[in-house]
Order: C-alpha cells, then structure tokens, then sequence
C-alpha cells in the first residue's frame, strides 16, 4: 500500500506544480488585462490550456492510486490518509492537500477579478462601437448652401450596420 501512496503523493505534487504555475498565468493574466495586452493574454490562455491538459491527463492515474489504497477512485484526503500506515507519507499528503487548496482558492478570487475586468473591458468595446456607427444627425444645409435632404451621405456612419 506504501508504494500506492507514494505514486499518489508524487502525482499530487505535479499537480501542484502545475496548479502553481496556473497561479502566476492568472495573475499575468490581471496585468494583460488592465494594460490590454491582447497577444499576452492569447499566449498565456494557450498556456493555461495546456496546464488544464497535465491536469485532466493526471487525474485517471490519481484515482488509479486512491482505488488501490481505499477501493474508491474519489474520497476526501483526510479520510485517506486514515488509510495509510506510513507517517512520513500521511504528513506529505496532508502538507501537499492544504498547498492544494490554498492555490487553488487563490486562482480562483484571481479568476474573478480577471473576469470581471474582462467583463467591464467589453463593455468599453461595446459602448465605443454603439458610438462609432451611431448615423449622423442630417444637416439641414450642406455647404453650398442647397438643401442636404437628398444626399447621399445622409445615414452613412465610421462603420457598415451590416458587418
């Protein structure tokens, strides 16, 4: 059962690797979105795709573990750890599951900002495009003088409504 044990540490640890290296791409993510970096923040999402990768790959070898030493591929670690013998690996275990969630509630207040920036930065984009092709107010005389009723540049505006 140790050698169970020691693989599920050993995984649990690369997931928290990858969950750290997911941590410091929300917070580049923070800075790319206040100063509009659009090509880092496209760069950093592939990143992070890929990380969430690692991640899912990790997660049938991390349950083949958990199956092995408690005969259940989901349980709560604190009731695993009930399971192991070895007080060296039970501690691991423990100090590796608590860096887990810590990270993992740090991403996700992160992502919220992040969102919520995002969110309002879409916004802006919307209210400067509403702007943009809002038609002109039709002029009443054009500059000769004549009547502009009939011109054709009445209702044209920056942008075509239709694109």
């Amino acid at each position: 059962m140790n050698r169970f044990a020691v693989e599920l540490k050993n995984i649990l640890a690369k997931e928290l690797n990858i969950y750290q290296n997911l941590l410091e791409l929300a917070k580049n993510k923070t800075k790319f979105l206040v100063d509009r970096k659009l090509t880092e923040l496209q760069n950093t999402v592939e990143q992070e795709e890929s990380f969430v990768q690692q991640l899912i790959d990790l997660e049938p070898l991390r349950q083949e573990q958990i199956m092995a030493i408690v005969g259940e591929p989901t349980i709560k670690l604190e009731i695993l750890v009930e399971k192991i013998s070895d007080d060296n690996i039970k501690s691991e275990l423990i100090d590796i599951g608590s860096k887990l969630r810590e990270v993992v509630e740090e991403i996700k207040v992160i992502n919220e900002g992040n969102q919520r920036l995002a969110q309002m930065g879409l916004e802006v984009v919307k209210q400067t495009m509403k702007i943009m092709t809002k038609a002109p107010k039709p002029v009443t005389y054009g500059p000769s003088g004549s009547s502009n009723k009939n011109s054709s540049l009445r209702g044209r505006s920056l942008f075509d409504h239709k694109a």
